[in-house]
């Protein structure tokens, strides 16, 4: 059993196998309290955005990868790169339903990004920031 993030023992069948590492939940953890607060440059935002993705994608947590991809997107569209940036919102979505189904109020924020970028709180966020 491994002792997780929320400091119980999890018996699940990935962390029995060894498949999912305390480490690696703490770089999500870490990278996504970076992204959240904005503090990096755009070319640092958008490298842990990926980095994020591939952590995801490396721990087989495809089913919650929505996350991951819902930060490139917003990373994305704050360096004004719309077509990147709805690419991956439109991922997210992809995860969402698959998830929990065709719901939109699951996943209004990444469809409002793919039908306007421009008009999105993100757009342009990191303009001008080294």
């Amino acid at each position: 059993m491994i002792k997780t993030l929320l400091e119980f023992n999890c018996s699940c069948s990935r962390c029995l196998a060894g498949n999912s590492t305390d480490a690696a939940l703490k770089e999500i953890s870490k990278i996504r309290h970076t992204l959240d607060n904005w503090a990096l440059g755009p070319a640092e935002t958008i490298s842990s955005a990926l980095k994020l993705i591939h952590i995801f994608e490396q721990e087989g947590l495809d089913n919650f990868a929505d996350i991951a991809y819902g930060y490139a997107a917003l990373a994305y569209n704050a360096i004004r790169s719309p077509e990147e940036a709805k690419r991956y919102a439109k991922l997210a979505i992809d995860v969402v339903e698959l998830r929990e189904g065709c719901t939109p109020q699951k996943h209004r924020e990444w469809q409002e990004l793919v039908d306007n970028p421009q008009a999105h709180w993100s757009w342009g966020l990191l303009e001008g920031i080294e």
